[in-house]
């Protein structure tokens, strides 16, 4: 198989914002940019500025529905553990519906902040798992966004299941 490295890296230094549009055609946009770069915008600049996407279906739910449901999203193959694993788009769909459906009872809302856990070996990341993954795990990831409730942050249960 022949590399075609040189070839896009040609295309790229010759017209970056060009190469970019083409690139953004293959990503299925909420609202699709009209401005490709903004050298003012901050000190390096920003990438498609007016343009809104969903990073998570562009990236999971697409294509399940493209009809790649049974696909291979993930493959693991340890040869540590001599484990291997094998998750379908339709499987992996389903494990962040679960986890944005708990993200929510728990009353996240779109532009709040999370950060979540990702382990290097795949696993069920549920919050009906008590393993990692529990209410009380979420809630304290939830603390990196501001309180919505009177609660002071400072009651905000410590990271000792980590």
């Amino acid at each position: 198989m022949v590399s075609r490295y040189g070839e896009v890296y040609a295309q790229w230094r010759a017209d970056p914002q060009g190469f970019w549009a083409k690139a953004a055609e293959g990503i299925d946009w909420i609202r699709p940019p009209r401005t490709i770069f903004d050298a003012e915008a901050g000190v390096y600049g920003r990438w498609f500025p007016d343009a809104t996407l969903n990073a998570c279906y562009n990236a999971v739910d697409r294509h399940v529905a493209a009809g790649r449901g049974d696909q291979a999203a993930i493959y693991y193959d340890s040869p540590v553990t001599n484990a291997k694993r094998r998750i379908s788009y339709r499987e992996l769909l389903d494990e962040v519906a679960t986890l944005a459906a708990a993200l929510a009872d728990l009353g996240l809302a779109k532009g709040d902040r999370v950060i979540v856990y990702m382990p290097m070996i795949p696993r069920r990341c549920s919050p009906c798992s008590p393993a990692r993954a529990s209410a009380r795990s979420i809630r304290w990831c939830s603390a990196a966004s501001p309180p919505r409730s009177s609660q002071p942050a400072s009651t905000t249960p410590s990271p000792s299941w980590c």
